[in-house]
């Protein structure tokens, strides 16, 4: 699988790159199932290209979204060239782009295995992209700390790594009991 990581918003006081240099370390190093491949400059450009490159035979695809969303979209780097220095992202824009990038030959939507957004309140980020045909999304449906959503992506890929035949359901269950104290004491919604 090939996990393509996007830090959202990275000037703020999260701090994604932690994430994503944790899932590397987490599978890049320990197993061959998963390779992380860190996008530096979360654009749009950057994601539809990624969607539009031709994969090897079997490859599957994992999008993983850190850092800041809220109910304006996820926070991108604006494209070169605009005033702005983000853009806000919606879940209909992402799904727009996967679908209008979707053909018989690349069979996008079959390979996207898991869209994880592990930003704030997403849940309609993974609304959308459910109702385009993406099969699996984890999303927060709350505000959740930075920490707490970082070791919660951690445990996922833990997981993952741990049983090759887990499934990204078992998974998210597992660590949803595992860390069940956790996410009740900072109110965070899975």
């Amino acid at each position: 699988w090939r996990v393509v990581f996007y830090p959202c918003r990275v000037d703020m006081g999260i701090d994604p790159h932690d994430e994503c240099q944790q899932l590397i370390d987490l599978c890049n190093d320990r197993n061959e199932r998963f390779t992380v491949c860190p996008e530096s400059q979360p654009r749009i450009f950057n994601f539809r290209r990624e969607l539009m490159r031709e994969a090897p035979e079997g490859e599957g695809l994992i999008f993983h979204f850190a850092g800041h969303c809220d109910r304006a979209g996820i926070y991108w780097h604006a494209d070169r060239g605009r005033r702005e220095r983000f853009t806000a992202l919606t879940g209909q824009q992402v799904a727009m782009l996967i679908q209008i990038n979707s053909t018989e030959e690349n069979r996008l939507l079959e390979r996207i295995g898991l869209f994880f957004f592990n930003t704030c309140e997403s849940l309609a980020e993974g609304r959308a992209l459910l109702d385009v045909g993406v099969r699996t999304v984890i999303c927060w449906m709350d505000k959740v700390p930075d920490g707490i959503a970082t070791l919660f992506a951690v445990k996922v890929y833990e997981v993952l790594c741990m049983n090759p035949k887990a499934g990204y359901e078992m998974a998210f269950k597992n660590v949803c009991v595992e860390m069940d104290g956790d996410l009740r004491a900072q109110g965070g919604g899975g």
